[in-house]
């Protein structure tokens, strides 16, 4: 008996698929316009902030180039002390001149202040070098940052006679 009931449920017939409902072709065609919208405004706003990003590199790095730029002149400076140092400290004002004469158009508003301190056992100079920066500004509503650089260095007074 089982296996009677096997056998005709084996040979029932298969049911027919359901009918398909026809979609009209104008409403499976592609995009809304909505979405092409929205994904115009995303792209955008993407491309937006990476030339921002963009712009902001290249702020900062000709800030660098600057600091770099300024960071040289100062050693420049100590090299011509050391050259002249037998002469120091009479020599002193002669030297710091004619630095600043080879540098005073190298960056925009650049300014010197060398100061020298003989209470020192080794007579130390310090170097104040000023220079405005007018493409990173410190606030929005400024049109340029005065941007300043220290650097101290000794330098013994030698008896090279």
């Amino acid at each position: 008996m089982l296996n009677h009931h096997l056998l005709k449920n084996e040979l029932s017939p298969i049911p027919s698929p359901k009918p398909r409902r026809v979609v009209p072709l104008a409403a499976i065609s592609g995009f809304s316009m909505l979405e092409i919208l929205i994904t115009l405004v995303v792209v955008s706003i993407a491309l937006l902030s990476i030339g921002a990003l963009q712009t902001k590199s290249l702020q900062y790095s000709y800030a660098s180039y600057q600091r770099s730029l300024v960071t040289l002149q100062a050693i420049d400076l100590v090299e011509r002390l050391w050259a002249g140092s037998c002469a120091l400290p009479q020599a002193y004002p002669q030297i710091v001149q004619d630095w600043a004469q080879h540098h005073v158009d190298t960056l925009p508003d650049w300014s010197q202040q060398v100061s020298y301190d003989e209470t020192q056992l080794a007579p130390r100079y310090i170097i104040q070098i000023q220079w405005s920066n007018s493409r990173v500004p410190y606030r929005a509503s400024q049109l340029k940052t005065q941007q300043s650089f220290t650097y101290t260095t000794s330098i013994p007074a030698l008896n090279c006679t």
